[in-house]
């Protein structure tokens, strides 16, 4: 099968997509990529000529940013239409895009119109456009990356092991693994830059990435400084290492001012800075030979999980460590704010072999390990076992810390709100009523409710997962989606009805107080009510009920295939 991977986002997330490329070649496949200008350097060790493919931005936008009139669209246009030309050309069995964009859709989404006017099949994984423009989702896993994928999220799966899954191929432990280099391969360059960082002893060098994409991501000038004099003199004195700096040409300032400012001569000694002195292959090259990585969140931290180097990984509060941090045993993600001293002691533990006697706020144990499910992170803990419920057919948590009270009420109004969303359906598919009425009630179902997964973050995953499919659906005659929203509907309904039996909460809440946060006041609530009864779709009561889910409410929600068990 011949395959076009696109990969436009960030130089990490072209690193964290090798595993994906090996695994589809491992299985026989001839792999593509299509990336930026700017990652060409990061692309070419793993990928020949011809299966490297560049997306030329400015050369596509130059002509229409330099000129603004029909002339200077027209010229962009067909530079695109070419690079398209000869993307179509290629004739591809299927486009994974791992890219996550706007851009990348539309891309893919040509590359599919394109060969169907040409009468070929193709199988789009990833983000695309459905016919008429609005974004479309075909698959699961990048259904499931659209809605729980992200910042302060739950989500344990790391990218690695996501792009695999959108791409269909499981990955094994060598699949992590990063072009080798000979020192006598590289050019004369390299081989000075190698001398220069070895140790009297020939030891392995510590690396010490002081930068990152974002500056929320690493230390501030100062605190690399105590970091670098911390490891120079305890792990590197006690090991014969070399303590190295590396970055990008915008940090090598950096590097320097840390170095001019080491007045200690033996401390100073132990420490090199090749901070934008390296191409991307040198750098790779010196990873690869590294005992151990320390660093932010970035793509020398991605290249490390690669070449089986373990890291302490540095993490800020604003990144989710588990989607793309440090992998290799051995390794620890700890909090930015460590002091140098615990961050030395994790460095001398990797070399020594031990267990860490610092702080962490997890351990690395491997590539292909599974995330735990307890982490002491109660709320976290908890979202995330509900999480690989709904998707993964693991267990309902069958408990929370704290706060349980809000917690039911926030799945019982999500229930009514469900009920009132199929009572608007079928009025719909029945003719019954005012359609301007049911739209209107529709639109206020997805407002409170999203409301309400706003004020209760453990049910956040849930309305996630509700709202997605309904950004899946293709689109249809005005009768297939009513069908389609009561499917949804009963599983959503039943899914919250299986939560509910595990947390045991069947019996009727009396009072709505996390309902009335939501809404504003009480007065508000009982307006909502009031406009429901007006269209004669006033929400049944949990005891009215009886306790028991409608007939409609039947069918168990569809688990999506994501990670393992």
């Amino acid at each position: 099968m011949k395959i076009l991977i696109l990969q436009l986002a960030r130089l990490g997330d072209l690193y964290q997509t090798w595993p994906t490329v090996n695994a589809l070649r491992r299985f026989g496949h001839e792999v593509h990529i299509l990336t930026r200008q700017n990652f060409k350097g990061a692309a070419e060790p793993l990928f020949g000529q011809g299966e490297l493919k560049i997306f030329e931005t400015r050369e596509y936008l130059e002509p229409l940013l330099m000129n603004l009139s029909s002339a200077g669209v027209q010229t962009s246009a067909d530079r695109l239409a070419q690079s398209m030309d000869a993307l179509q050309n290629e004739s591809y069995d299927l486009v994974v895009n791992l890219s996550f964009s706007t851009l990348s859709s539309w891309l893919t989404h040509e590359l599919e119109m394109r060969a169907q006017e040409a009468g070929r099949e193709i199988q789009i994984r990833g983000y695309t456009r459905h016919a008429d423009g609005p974004l479309s989702i075909p698959d699961d896993v990048s259904a499931y990356f659209y809605a729980q994928v992200g910042i302060h999220r739950p989500n344990r799966v790391h990218l690695t092991r996501l792009f695999a899954m959108i791409a269909g191929v499981d990955l094994i432990d060598e699949d992590f693994t990063g072009p080798r280099f000979e020192l006598g391969e590289l050019d004369e360059e390299f081989q000075k830059l190698w001398n220069e960082i070895q140790s009297p002893g020939g030891q392995a060098p510590i690396l010490v990435h002081i930068g990152a994409s974002q500056d929320f991501k690493t230390l501030t000038p100062e605190g690399w400084e105590v970091v670098t004099r911390a490891l120079s003199d305890g792990p590197a004195a006690r090991t014969q290492r070399r303590v190295v700096l590396i970055g990008s040409a915008g940090e090598a300032p950096l590097a320097e001012a840390l170095l001019s400012r080491m007045s200690d001569n033996e401390t100073r000694s132990r420490i090199v800075s090749l901070a934008g002195r390296t191409s991307l292959i040198q750098l790779m090259a010196l990873i690869e030979r590294a005992a151990v990585l320390v660093g932010g969140d970035s793509s020398p931290l991605q290249l490390a999980n690669l070449y089986a180097v373990p890291a302490v990984n540095l993490a800020s509060e604003d990144v989710n460590h588990w989607e793309t941090g440090a992998l290799v045993e051995g390794g620890v993600v700890v909090a930015l704010g460590l002091s140098a001293e615990a961050i030395a002691e994790h460095v001398d533990a990797i070399l020594d072999g031990r267990a860490t006697r610092a702080p962490w706020i997890r351990q690395a144990h491997g590539v292909l390990a599974m995330p735990p499910d307890d982490t002491g992170q109660a709320e976290m803990d908890f979202r995330w076992q509900l999480l690989k419920a709904i998707y993964m057919g693991g267990d309902f948590p069958p408990t929370s810390h704290g706060g349980e009270l809000e917690l039911r009420h926030a799945l019982q109004q999500m229930r009514e709100l469900a009920g009132v969303e199929r009572q608007q359906l079928e009025a719909l598919r029945d003719g019954r009523g005012a359609a301007k009425v049911s739209a209107a009630l529709l639109d206020q179902v997805a407002e409170m409710t999203a409301a309400l997964a706003r004020v209760e973050g453990r049910v956040a995953e849930i309305e996630r997962w509700w709202s997605t499919e309904k950004v899946r659906w293709a689109p249809a005659s005005v009768r297939e989606l009513i069908d389609r929203g009561l499917e949804l509907n009963a599983q959503y309904e039943a899914l919250l009805h299986q939560i509910q039996s595990v947390l045991h909460t069947h019996t009727a809440v009396d009072s709505d107080p996390l309902m009335d946060r939501v809404s504003g006041n009480s007065s508000r609530k009982e307006n909502w009510n009031e406009d429901l009864n007006g269209s004669r779709n006033m929400i049944e009561s949990e005891d009215r009920r009886g306790g028991h889910a409608s007939s409609s409410s039947t069918q168990a929600p569809q688990k999506r295939e994501i990670g393992h068990d």
